[in-house]
């Protein structure tokens, strides 16, 4: 896989903690989804499986205003299919 550049995610990063922003970010995990894998039936793109080797989990603001922005997606957990059946449970 050719190195993306993550300078968007690294300067994203940046502006929140200047702006007090809570940020919330776990270990990417041991096996995240590579550029092309399928997930959830779609191939993944090379831009959201650089950030997974970066990130396992990344979530700004704090409780009650939390933005989501990367779930923990490896081999141990599928957060976009646990969000995927959570969303469907409301329908």
């Amino acid at each position: 896989m050719p190195a993306y550049d993550r300078s968007g995610l690294n300067r994203l990063l940046e502006v929140v903690r200047r702006r007090g922003v809570p940020v919330e970010t776990l270990p990417a995990g041991r096996s995240p989804p590579h550029s092309g894998e399928r997930l959830c039936g779609m191939p993944v793109d090379p831009l959201l499986a650089a950030a997974f080797t970066r990130c396992g989990k990344l979530v700004l603001g704090s409780t009650g205003t939390q933005c989501p922005l990367l779930t923990r997606c490896d081999d141990e957990v599928n957060g976009l299919l646990l969000e995927n059946e959570e969303w469907q449970g409301y329908f």
